[in-house]
């Protein structure tokens, strides 16, 4: 049965990648309507490919009703959730990027 999964997502970007062009990374929580943890993952490599992003790492994926059970959620990820399970498509909550280094370049 598929619901709403969320997950903690290390990404990188791509060279073309416009979101992150000036930083290094960033975590974001990311939602998906999924059935399992390898639902859940090959959904979001498919949204990040997207917008040229690169999963680095994944952290605490579960059920999106199990999450709400742990921990106090921001109704920022409540609605996010609510979109998810209406339309089905992987949603992103805000990126917290890291800087590239002054001497990689940028």
């Amino acid at each position: 049965m598929k619901e709403v999964w969320i997950g903690l997502v290390g990404v990188r970007p791509r060279p073309k990648s416009v979101i992150l062009e000036f930083d290094k990374g960033a975590y974001v929580n990311v939602l998906a309507f999924a059935s399992n943890k390898t639902d859940y993952l090959a959904q979001v490599k498919k949204a990040l490919k997207q917008y040229d992003l690169k999963l680095e790492e994944t952290e605490d994926v579960e059920p999106f009703s199990q999450r709400k059970t742990k921990y106090r959620l921001s109704k920022e990820l409540y609605r996010l959730a609510q979109e998810t399970s209406a339309t089905q498509e992987v949603r992103f909550g805000v990126f917290h990027t890291f800087p590239l280094d002054d001497s990689e370049g940028h």
